[in-house]
């Protein structure tokens, strides 16, 4: 137990070093974005976006998923270099899939900037699949630094594109594709698994396992954007791309808990499939998901205050609506991540099962809401049907990995949700003057409360010291 707390802590500092610097720079591009772009332009960007996020994982099957899934149940990095030439031949379906899908929705609905919108696809599919190749290898390093470059490289390019050439939302494309592509070649020229596929190591008993456990996650995917995706869709149909460029910023500024915990997730995805048989794992399970609800709830508390402090400084004006929305995005937010940590428990059980039927009730409870809501309460009714449905969602998976796993969350943690409520209560009420000494209060709290993840920290990396010297 002690040794899986401690090499969960080591690689989640190795991603918080990478994630962190790549997600920083991304947020602190915002104000260009939002003084060069209208709403307009940046909800169309979304909106795109939101239907690559629905088609990608669909036409390729989530392989990517089976592929690190099974590639854990071998030691031997032959076999390794087996599952993943394996998974290339189904990769290269979903080109052909995606190819034919995107094309009829271009007849359909004569999307703008097709061409760009298909190479980000592409770029989008084979950046997932080198990522998680590198996974695989445990590679974390090279997955940190080489996510990096491609953060670094877009920016770069997407700034020249929209200061210097005048460029709009076509710069984002353009920037995005190039920085994946650059992720993905770095990732094969330290790993060669092309060279390896050459080999083709055709083998049926592979495929089809991987594509049995990968399948329930595919239609998962299509259940949860009825959350996500079908948000947006609704926000552009019902209130249009304006709307959507607003309710994209708040969703920026909320995804920086879901950046937080992307971090230990990561960690969470290499430990949990590691520990698959072992027969102890559920005293492991119960640690982290213990560690990781008192830290979404009591870091959402902090960065709700934290971004109502530095809105107006990053954003523009015409954005200002997006400030309404931001606590109850944030909520969903945190609600979803918890959900998703459990999901990896699902997963590493190989029972993708009740990731499905989870994700498939909260999506319909989505549907329903958002329809009435959205045309009720425009942004905020929209926003309170998606945070509603993620906390439905995280509700069941609590219930199920109670029942079917006997692990459950200690009650004693639930009574962190009381400062998160009060602190949006603060959000809204507090003077813009008072904002930094409440801050500092709140951050003490939290530093207080997570003592024990802060110590264990330290220590790993006092002790990773002594061993260099």
């Amino acid at each position: 137990m002690l040794n899986n707390s401690k090499r969960f802590l080591k690689t989640s500092i190795i991603y918080m070093v990478g994630i962190v610097l790549s997600k920083v720079i991304t947020f602190f591009l915002l104000p260009i974005y939002t003084s060069h772009l209208p709403p307009a332009e940046f909800g169309y960007y979304d909106l795109i976006l939101s239907i690559l996020n629905f088609l990608v994982p669909i036409s390729y099957f989530q392989i990517w998923d089976g592929m690190f899934r099974f590639s854990f149940d071998y030691q031997d990095r032959k076999e390794k270099y087996k599952v993943i030439s394996n998974t290339y031949i189904i990769f290269i379906l979903g080109i052909i899939v995606y190819t034919m899908i995107l094309f009829f929705v271009n007849v359909v609905y004569k999307l703008d900037y097709f061409k760009l919108v298909y190479l980000y696809g592409i770029s989008f599919a084979i950046n997932y699949l080198y990522s998680f190749i590198a996974r695989t290898f445990l590679r974390n390093k090279l997955f940190v630094i080489s996510g990096i470059l491609n953060t670094v490289v877009a920016s770069i390019i997407s700034i020249i594109l929209i200061i210097n050439f005048n460029f709009g939302i076509e710069s984002l494309f353009i920037s995005q594709s190039i920085g994946m592509l650059l992720q993905a070649i770095v990732i094969e020229f330290n790993i060669k698994s092309l060279f390896e596929f050459r080999k083709l190591h055709f083998d049926l008993s592979i495929i089809k396992p991987m594509l049995r456990f990968s399948m329930p996650l595919c239609i998962a995917t299509v259940s949860y954007w009825l959350l996500s995706g079908f948000t947006v869709l609704n926000i552009n149909h019902q209130l249009g791309s304006f709307g959507n460029g607003i309710y994209s910023v708040a969703n920026k500024f909320a995804g920086l808990i879901a950046l937080v915990i992307s971090i230990f997730q990561y960690a969470w995805n290499e430990l949990a499939y590691s520990l698959a048989n072992d027969e102890n794992r559920s005293s492991s399970y119960s640690y982290v998901i213990g560690i990781l609800f008192k830290l979404v709830v009591l870091g959402s508390s902090v960065l709700l205050l934290l971004i109502k402090l530095v809105f107006p400084i990053l954003i523009n004006n015409s954005y200002r609506e997006a400030e309404l929305i931001i606590p109850i995005t944030l909520l969903g937010v945190a609600a979803n991540s918890i959900a998703g940590f459990i999901g990896t428990i699902f997963s590493s059980e190989k029972k993708t099962n009740w990731t499905f039927w989870s994700t498939i009730i909260a999506s319909i409870v989505n549907v329903l809401l958002s329809l009435f809501l959205t045309k009720k309460y425009g942004l905020v009714g929209a926003s309170l049907s998606l945070s509603s449905s993620f906390i439905i969602l995280l509700i069941i998976r609590l219930i199920i990995l109670n029942v079917d796993f006997k692990i459950k969350i200690a009650s004693n943690k639930y009574i962190w949700i009381v400062l998160f409520l009060f602190s949006v209560v603060l959000y809204y009420v507090v003077e813009y003057d008072y904002l930094l000494f409440t801050i500092m209060i709140f951050t003490s709290l939290v530093v207080y409360a997570l003592r024990d993840v802060f110590i264990s920290m330290l220590e790993l990396i006092k002790g990773k010291n002594n061993e260099t010297r």
